[in-house]
């Protein structure tokens, strides 16, 4: 049985959101605490406009989570989506889909442009010393995509001592998964490194009353190489290298054309190379001035069926990425800063398909074509300008001139009667767009401050959207003709934090975003080359005739068929909602957030667009001591609404879905000990009551389990 949460539950919500205020709760945010991610330079959270949330990572390891978006699970406004695929969840940020969220690693794009999904977090989630989310467009100083979000990952720093070594190892009883990881870190005289290595495996998952969903496991390793010297005593060079290797299966949970959905990705690899060289305090008005570049390559092999009869899909994508980033940062007077920065990104992709449906004896609907030399290159210039009105208001304004040019490469397929129904008939795209925010930042006293908070966000469809023929279970086509999405949002927010334990903050946004670009279900038109936005349709093929031609024109079979198209207007408000206070040795605290979302497609319009209206986490820890132990326990519940889409237009591939409201308690507990407190156990059982439910369209979250886990440092 499903827990749904009532009319009444969510206006006791929106109660809470217009008389209390919010902290970011299990994350501790406090005063000193410095981001980077908002503003592209160090800065107290209280000077920010945006609204930002800091993870603890280590809390939630604690927790149980061996990926980089389960740390993200209990962030306000942020959902984890799963389309089956177990290690490759992806984040929604406000409401918006995944393909609307930048992931930054130490300030350099993580991108994906052949993906329905947004990009994956192909990280090692044990290498890192925190991850900032941005709430909001930040587009103006991170570019496309950045409509929803940015989440901000900052990976391990030196140690200041000459050597220092982490190890860990993790179990979770949800698929009997293991984790074993290990650091070092350390600076020698003008020479830093950290070094990193990691290795999950994990079987198939346990849904509740201890259900296996088979096809469903997989395995992750990866290995970092961070190195820094400096040249003089304001001058640093650095060199870093990120290696990621995932091997995993997709199934789902639903009813209907996905029922028997099975994928597997034997091979998913993301190996980057990047270099760096920084100056500091070069005179009395640039304080700094860094150039970075980078490589990045996305492999990928996936393999699907939609049953054991198929159809069968085998692809191969390869993605390099070359980047590039000059920032500088100049102190003009005493109360006004600027920032100055070019981003270059340069993308390449190709891809081999195969695909296979038998459709009777000795009869075989089948062929392969390739996608090779597509390509898009973005060149921008930034600003941001940061004056200080009076000793407790900031002014904060910035442009982004933004020209992303994607370019059509070559499309061949076998048998070569074929290739028509897969070339792109567009031509190369280019698309000039010039964004700007501003925001205020009022000190009402030192432990609290009122922000305000205008940004526009843009995003410009890749290359799978313009381009190529792909399936996701179902075929889908790319259209030349998109057009960027662009979105204005407004926000309000308040933070407070008097360093004694009492931390809140609150923030109340209103987003409108056009040109919103999604797939849509389109009538097959007859076979042959695509006309304008109408795509080709596919028909069987009898692999007994010579040449394997075509037969029959759209046939009873043909698959469904889908095309990316601007889908009108997306508008989105809401609040988030936090809220912790240290008494004594108890902690409560509170994360909640509230969103509608509607969308407008000019003949219909829905407000049941695949999110939760509400949803959050509350708890309360207890912390205490006994000589050189630290013993915690931490009991929380997380829920949500029930969610519901709307499939509008042929909008889902699935059609009309949703899946009621939920509510999963949980409790974790440990114990640091050691001179230092170096050595940590914990354990954590999680959705106690072992509820049904789901976060995601596609698959099941796990039943009752487990973890147990522990750490040294030496």
């Amino acid at each position: 049985m499903q827990f749904k949460l009532k009319k009444s539950y969510i206006l006791c919500s929106l109660a809470m959101l217009a008389t209390t205020s919010s902290a970011f709760a299990t994350e501790q945010v406090t005063m000193d605490t410095v981001i980077v991610s908002a503003n592209r330079i160090d800065q107290d959270i209280l000077d920010a406009s945006n609204s930002i949330t800091v993870v603890d990572t280590k809390k939630e390891i604690e927790k149980g989570a061996n990926t980089i978006p389960d740390m993200l699970r209990d962030v306000p406004s942020v959902r984890v989506q799963s389309d089956g695929t177990p290690g490759v969840k992806r984040v929604s940020v406000r409401g918006e889909s995944s393909t609307r969220t930048v992931i930054s690693i130490d300030g350099q794009r993580l991108d994906d442009q052949k993906t329905k999904s947004g990009a994956p977090f192909l990280i090692n989630p044990y290498f890192i010393d925190s991850i900032e989310v941005v709430k909001g467009p930040s587009s103006v100083l991170y570019g496309s995509d950045a409509i929803g979000g940015l989440v901000s990952v900052k990976t391990k720093e030196a140690s200041d001592k000459p050597f220092e070594a982490e190890v860990g190892s993790q179990f979770s009883s949800h698929a009997n998964a293991v984790s074993n990881y290990v650091n070092a870190t350390g600076t020698l005289d003008r020479f830093k490194y950290a070094l990193g290595a990691f290795y999950t495996n994990q079987n198939d998952l346990y849904l509740s009353d201890h259900r296996r969903l088979d096809n469903t496991e997989f395995n992750a390793k990866g290995t970092n190489v961070k190195l820094e010297a400096k040249v003089t005593d304001n001058v640093s060079v650095g060199y870093a290298n990120e290696y990621y290797d995932l091997d995993s299966k997709t199934a789902t949970t639903v009813d209907g054309a996905y029922k028997d959905y099975r994928g597997e990705i034997p091979e998913w690899k993301r190996i980057k190379h990047s270099v760096f060289v920084e100056a500091t305090d070069v005179n009395d008005i640039l304080a700094k001035i860094k150039l970075s570049a980078y490589t990045q390559d996305n492999d990928k092999d996936f393999k699907s069926s939609i049953s054991k009869r198929g159809p069968f899909i085998g692809t191969n994508n390869k993605q390099t990425v070359k980047g590039v980033n000059l920032q500088t940062d100049l102190d003009l007077t005493d109360s006004t800063s600027l920032i100055l920065g070019y981003d270059g990104k340069f993308e390449e992709v190709s891809s081999d398909t195969a695909f296979a449906m038998p459709i009777g004896p000795n009869r075989t609907y089948a062929f392969t074509f390739s996608d090779h030399d597509f390509k898009q290159d973005t060149n921008a210039l930034y600003a941001l300008l940061n004056q200080e009105v009076t000793d407790t208001v900031t002014f904060n304004a910035g442009v982004r001139w933004n020209r992303v040019k994607s370019r059509v490469g070559q499309t061949s397929a076998n048998p070569p009667s074929h290739a028509a129904m897969f070339k792109s008939h567009g031509t190369d795209q280019v698309h000039n767009k010039v964004v700007g925010s501003a925001g205020i930042v009022a000190r009402i006293t030192d432990d609290s401050a009122l922000r305000f908070n205008w940004s526009q966000g843009y995003r410009v469809p890749n290359i799978q959207e313009l381009f190529l023929t792909t399936s996701t279970g179902e075929l889908q086509q790319g259209n030349p003709n998109l057009k960027p999405e662009k979105s204005n949002n407004f926000e309000i927010g308040y933070r407070y934090d008097n360093k004694k334990g009492f931390v809140t903050d609150v923030s109340v946004f209103y987003q409108k975003s056009d040109d919103y670009i999604d797939t849509i279900r389109v009538a097959a038109p007859s076979q042959g080359p695509s006309q304008g936005n109408r795509p080709t349709t596919y028909a069987m093929t009898d692999s007994s005739r010579a040449g394997g031609r075509p037969q029959g024109g759209q046939g009873g079979n043909a698959p469904k068929l889908f095309s990316f198209q601007n889908i009108s207007e997306a508008t989105s408000y809401g609040a988030e909602l936090g809220f912790s206070y240290a008494i004594n040795n108890f902690t409560p605290y509170v994360n909640l957030s509230f969103i509608e979302r509607e969308y407008d497609m000019g003949n219909v319009k829905t407000k049941d667009t695949g999110i939760p209206k509400v949803q959050g986490t509350i708890g309360v820890r207890y912390d205490m001591s006994f000589g050189n132990y630290d013993v915690y326990i931490d009991p929380s519940m997380t829920f949500a609404s029930k969610t519901k889409l709307e499939d509008i237009n042929g909008l889902s591939h699935i059609g009309d879905y949703s899946y009621g409201g939920f509510a999963t308690v949980n409790i974790t507990s440990g114990v640091n000990f050691g001179a230092d407190k170096q050595y940590q156990i914990y354990a954590s059982v999680e959705n106690i009551l072992d509820k049904k439910y789901q976060t995601s369209e596609l698959i099941e979250e796990p039943g009752l389990f487990f973890v147990l886990g522990g750490a040294a440092k030496f």
